[in-house]
């Protein structure tokens, strides 16, 4: 069995509600406001908390995993519906399936987690090469549109590769 994260997403080809299709937007949206509550960046625009809905999980799940190597079932539970709910609005939002993205279980769209035995089963794995080049040649692309866009160094469009 892999160790990564699995979605599985039923996707409706045949047989689907036109009628709701041009309003998604719009019907979407308490749903959407309802999870991005639980976003950082929801409250950490502008204000000095910065820490925000997310952070008040974020920090004492390190902690555990650092200390007790445990991974705190409650969080694990919440990550896993919160990142669920996601999936389903936006399997909505973008046509996959016609059911409302509701803030209960959808056997039709399903996040499986790994089995990680409460952290037990978790390490600080070696950052791979690759993910390292993919990051710096993002940050190497932001930069020259930084540069173009916002600092005005340089009237030269920025190439679109990572290097």
């Amino acid at each position: 069995m892999t160790n990564q994260v699995t979605t599985t997403i039923k996707v409706l080809h045949t047989g689907r509600n036109r009628n709701t299709v041009f309003w998604r937007g719009i019907l979407v949206a308490p749903a959407f406001i309802f999870l991005a509550t639980f976003s950082t960046s929801t409250w950490s625009e502008g204000s000095d908390t910065g820490i925000g809905a997310a952070g008040v999980v974020f920090i004492p799940t390190v902690l555990a995993l650092l200390f007790r190597k445990k991974y705190p079932s409650f969080v694990l539970t919440f990550n896993h519906a919160v990142l669920e709910l996601g999936t389903r609005v936006f399997a909505y939002l973008f046509l996959l399936n016609d059911d409302y993205p509701s803030i209960e279980r959808n056997p039709n769209v399903a996040i499986i987690f790994p089995d990680v035995e409460g952290g037990a089963k978790l390490k600080r794995g070696k950052y791979p090469a690759w993910a390292g080049e993919i990051v710096l040649g993002s940050f190497a692309y932001w930069n020259r549109v930084q540069g173009y866009m916002l600092l005005l160094v340089t009237d030269e469009y920025p190439t679109f590769r990572l290097k």
